[in-house]
């Protein structure tokens, strides 16, 4: 996918890091703590510290995370003519470490907050002063409220944070998120941490919302963590990543994730993946009960190169089925129960890669999901006063939904204003097909005011 001269040997080696836990029971939890080495670092700790603490109930301890005997495996795509450096070689080499730690809070808290740091970043780092000097550690938190979410557990990221990118060609990456409670999440882009307080100092016009220098829009979905952008210009990068949990609408917790993103000139053209049917269409919805099928096609202009899917899906019932060949089609088959059904999305990824040299080309896609069940849901404001015709009607549907007013123009508007008394009928079809539902809205108005006779005696 690049083409990259050999790297220079530095004191440093952090090139990414999360942090997440796992309810045990009780007040016991299992703490997890990532590390991603760079190969041509200092070799990575046998153990971490986790710091844990609550400011509200006056706790800071500590705990020994000791590393996982199974780890260590290279997260980067070499082809098979050239090693990294992990194996020996010269190309750019990540091997991802897991640390674990069970810990027993003293007692439950709103406001727990798990971290550890790791030193220190890579001097390679272009985005940032100072990357591996003093104070350059890399921080990585997560939070709960074990008050009002006891058997909370953190959302986890199925996609390592790594990302190889060709300058000039669109890139499109998605961590995998996933979260067993199945709580509602929000991806947000922050500063890089040193510390709890401290965060990176950027080189300009580097910065949280823009941290890779890039042609189009830096676009990321507050929801699936999808991120979309091109490279216009060599560059290491590093981007943070918080994700907040929320249950009931209230937060329980968070993460952190801290990731680098490496920029090459490439003489390869990275493959791709369409949209739902060949589409440009990355989201759909179904009725719960109802069937949905649909096919995702593969490409890469390298004729040469062959193309291999790997999906990576949390779906209950979801069948995925990659074909054989150089350009495997993906068939997706799901029919979800009505207990599946809730307002919050669904989500799946495929990693695609070819097979070039001296790097595999690598791109993550994610593919979105809304599951109702046997109704839409509407709402109205009824006329304020006899013969005014200011009702409201609206319908809360997917943006992405196509909303028929049967009224008169039609509208496809979620809200329509200006009513007269009356019934309203609208139809939403979630597409492809899957699911289309209806509902009738009733406008009604008050009577009118009926004038007083004063009578004298």
């Amino acid at each position: 996918m690049y083409l990259a001269a050999p790297q220079t040997v530095f004191a440093t080696h952090s090139a990414g890091a999360e942090l997440s836990y796992v309810h045990l029971g009780g007040l016991d939890y299992e703490i997890t703590a990532t590390f991603y080495r760079d190969c041509d670092g200092i070799n990575e700790p046998s153990s971490v510290m986790i710091n844990y603490q609550s400011n509200s109930c006056g706790y800071l301890r500590s705990a020994t995370a000791y590393k996982v005997p199974t780890g260590g495996q290279d997260v980067t795509f070499p082809c098979n003519a050239s090693l990294s450096a992990c194996q020996g070689g010269n190309m750019i080499g990540i091997t991802k470490w897991e640390y674990k730690a069970i810990v027993t809070l003293p007692a439950a808290c709103y406001d727990w907050r798990f971290s550890y740091r790791v030193c220190c970043r890579n001097c390679s780092i272009t985005t940032i002063h100072n990357p591996c000097q003093s104070g350059s550690e890399l921080y990585v938190e997560a939070t709960l409220d074990n008050v009002n979410a006891p058997s909370n557990n953190s959302p986890v990221f199925t996609n390592d944070p790594i990302a190889f990118v060709c300058v000039g060609q669109n890139f499109n990456y998605n961590p995998g998120l996933y979260d067993v409670d199945g709580d509602s999440i929000h991806f947000e882009l922050i500063d890089p941490k040193t510390s709890e307080f401290a965060t990176v100092s950027w080189v300009s016009p580097a910065s949280p919302s823009e941290p890779v220098s890039s042609s189009t829009p830096f676009i990321v979905d507050h929801v699936s963590g999808s991120m979309n952008f091109t490279p216009d210009k060599l560059q290491v990068g590093i981007l943070t990543a918080r994700i907040c949990e929320y249950r009931n609408g209230a937060m329980i917790g968070s993460t952190i994730r801290d990731m680098q993103v490496y920029t090459q000139f490439c003489s390869n053209n990275i493959p791709t993946l369409s949209g739902i049917n060949g589409k440009n269409k990355f989201n759909t919805g179904i009725c719960a009960g109802n069937q949905l099928c649909f096919d995702i096609y593969s490409a890469d202009t390298d004729l040469s190169d062959s193309v291999t899917v790997i999906p990576n899906s949390n779906i209950p019932g979801m069948q995925i089925n990659v074909g054989p060949g150089p350009r495997p089609v993906v068939n997706i088959c799901w029919t979800p129960t009505l207990a599946q059904a809730r307002p919050r999305p669904y989500h799946f990824t495929l990693t695609v890669k070819d097979d070039a040299c001296p790097s595999n080309g690598i791109q993550v896609y994610n593919y979105t999901f809304n599951v109702v069940g046997g109704n839409v849901s509407t709402g109205y404001t009824d006329v304020t006063c006899y013969g005014a015709n200011d009702g409201t009607a609206f319908v809360n549907a997917p943006s992405w939904s196509t909303v028929t007013w049967d009224v008169n123009p039609p509208s496809n508007n979620h809200t329509i204003t200006d009513l007269s008394p009356g019934s309203y009928h609208v139809t939403v079809d979630m597409g492809n097909g899957g699911c289309i539902l209806s509902d009738t809205v009733l406008i009604n108005e008050p009577p009118p005011i009926q004038p007083s006779i004063l009578t004298s005696f």
